[in-house]
């Protein structure tokens, strides 16, 4: 907001509230978009002066909401960020090289399933044992907007994860015991 206000106070003078339209806070974008300001970073600020705005209208002190036609603009998606074959070697390497501990096999199991089901981060760590349908050869992911999606995954990923369960359950036990 007070980076409109100056805006308004440099080009326009002392421009009355009620008096605002959507011409002012259209150059006010323009000069945002000629200052290189990312189009994430103009939607922000649209969203900011549509608040501002649709408060002061529901108030009536103001007849006209200037951000009516107002359009934000598109912003770029970003594209995922992929691991490099040779740096999942190396993880590999590093997992398999490691002693058999309760960590060591958690970590081989995340890699595991994590790179040969290409399944998003967010699905991995939210993962639970009872989505694995062995019979039916998948896994179920809740994936973006709650969006349940199946998996297909290879005898041997099943086997891994079946013997990771084994290990799993034997290592529990034998921390209970002692």
């Amino acid at each position: 907001m007070q980076d409109f206000n100056l805006f308004l106070l440099s080009v326009y003078g002392d421009v009355n509230f009620i008096e605002l339209n959507y011409l002012h806070v259209r150059s006010w974008l323009v000069e945002l978009k000629e200052n290189k300001l990312t189009s994430r970073s103009i939607n922000r600020k649209i969203s900011t002066l549509k608040s501002f705005f649709k408060y002061h209208l529901k108030l009536g002190n103001i007849q006209a909401n200037p951000m009516a036609k107002i359009v934000s603009p598109k912003t770029n998606k970003r594209l995922p960020v992929f691991i490099k074959e040779d740096d999942v070697a190396v993880l590999k390497n590093r997992v398999e090289t490691a002693t058999e501990s309760w960590k060591t096999l958690n970590e081989k199991m995340l890699m595991t399933l994590f790179y040969a089901t290409g399944m998003r981060l967010s699905e991995l760590i939210n993962l639970k044992e009872n989505q694995v349908d062995f019979n039916r050869q998948q896994v179920k992911v809740l994936g973006k907007g709650n969006k349940e999606r199946s998996i297909p995954l290879t005898r041997d990923i099943l086997q891994e994860i079946e013997e990771y369960i084994a290990l799993k359950e034997k290592s529990l036990s034998s921390r209970q015991q002692n």
